[in-house]
């Protein structure tokens, strides 16, 4: 699986830019593309200034505008927020492949407050365990695309995408 990132975050220290561009999305992008096999988008993702501002409210760099050859773009952002019930991290697809259905681009927007670029071990893991965790979101496992999930052995939507299972 081929992913692109783009990112988005003014605001942040020169430390904590560094901790999410070179560390934390880079591992997380690592991560999936070794775990996950898809068929290969054949064009190039194109994206309009409109898309984007709706999806990151930024206008878009040049080579989102030119295309992107890859599976899934992801536009990393930041914002930084005291407040007491903020998340750590949020994310969400933004864009679905027509034909498949499958997501093609989606944010990840980091509370800047919650990422400390000076230690390493347990946080750094915690931190980085957040982003996966909200790279998944992008990926599809979220209850907004779950309508979107299909059966692979016949090509057609799941009836009843939720399952409980009791072990």
């Amino acid at each position: 699986m081929r992913i692109a990132a783009f990112y988005f975050l003014d605001g942040a220290t020169d430390a904590v830019k560094q901790r999410i561009s070179e560390q934390l999305i880079p591992a997380a992008i690592a991560f999936y593309q070794a775990t996950l096999k898809v068929i290969p988008n054949s064009d190039a993702i194109i994206y309009s200034d409109a898309t984007i501002k709706q999806c990151v409210q930024e206008s878009s760099p040049k080579a989102l505008r030119d295309g992107v050859h890859a599976d899934l773009v992801l536009f990393v952002r930041g914002e930084y927020s005291e407040e007491e019930d903020a998340p750590v991290a949020s994310a969400s697809a933004c864009d679905l492949h027509p034909k498949t259905n499958r997501p093609v681009s989606g944010r990840i927007t980091f509370n800047f407050k919650h990422i400390d670029e000076t230690k390493g071990g347990r946080e750094y893991q915690e931190s980085l365990l957040t982003t996966l965790h909200e790279m998944g979101h992008i990926l599809g496992f979220s209850s907004k695309l779950f309508e979107y999930f299909i059966n692979p052995n016949t090509g057609r939507k799941l009836d009843n995408p939720l399952m409980q299972k009791n072990c």
